[in-house]
């Protein structure tokens, strides 16, 4: 580690020199005028700081000198996998057996993996009975961060889980710049409700898939509301309550 500006050393040193004379010798004229008029001396306290003054100058060209050093590239290794998150929206999602409901917890988990992925490009995709891609691959975090939290304000009033359709669609997305060898990650979120069948879509091996699963085992009821938010009643099937459970069965069985 060196001085940066190295060749300034003289010329600040010959500043500090004069400008800590003519301040020195400021400051005694000053309090000698001071001790003749008004008979004050200067105390032990400012000539402290009248020290720590001249101190801190010298600290400050120091500083300007910039002991970093001349810059350095370094070639570091950054991912640059893509990443395909699926967001269920299907009606089951709103039930609250996680706060604030699942679909709230799957915004915040999809948020959380986006702030750490650096390096990878990322695509979001919202599925229930139909799949739609939000956003499509990209690497601009604060981009996706915000279309991702956006999805609160989505009204969600019908719906199932097409789990089996919606992976089937996405894995299209992975072969639009290389449809030979299709690379990449998918990760689920769910709650595996309503599920239509199971996965019988072929993944190609370098595709890793994670399915994370969001809700309980003991299940929930699932409210609706309105426009603005305000509780309209409980989801119903054949006139009786729908009590909405986590899969875990099905999300054990599609290892």
């Amino acid at each position: 580690m060196h001085f940066l500006y190295i060749n300034w050393v003289i010329p600040l040193i010959i500043f500090f020199i004069i400008f800590s004379y003519f301040f020195h010798t400021s400051e005694i004229k000053f309090f000698n005028w001071i001790e003749d008029h008004f008979f004050y001396k200067r105390s032990n306290v400012r000539k402290i700081s009248h020290f720590l003054f001249i101190i801190a100058i010298l600290i400050s060209l120091l500083a300007a000198l910039d002991l970093r050093g001349k810059e350095q590239r370094i070639k570091g290794k950054v991912s640059n996998q893509r990443t395909l998150i699926l967001i269920d929206t299907s009606t089951s999602m709103l039930a609250e057996d996680v706060r604030p409901n699942r679909f709230e917890k799957a915004i915040f988990l999809a948020r959380h993996f986006i702030k750490r992925a650096v390096g990878h490009h990322i695509s979001v995709v919202t599925f229930s009975d139909m799949q739609k891609r939000l956003i499509p691959f990209t690497e601009d975090i604060d981009l996706l961060d915000s279309r991702v939290n956006g999805l609160k304000k989505m009204r969600i009033q019908k719906g199932g889980t097409n789990l089996n359709f919606a992976i089937q669609e996405s894995l299209q997305y992975f072969k639009e710049n290389n449809p030979d060898e299709p690379t990449g990650n998918l990760l689920v979120l769910t709650d595996a409700e309503e599920n239509h069948g199971d996965i019988s879509v072929e993944i190609d091996s370098d595709i890793s898939v994670a399915i994370v699963g969001i809700g309980t085992a003991k299940g929930s009821v699932v409210p609706l509301r309105n426009r603005n938010g305000g509780f309209i009643g409980n989801k119903k099937f054949k006139g009786e309550t729908v009590i909405s459970k986590l899969s875990e069965s099905y999300i054990k069985s599609l290892g």
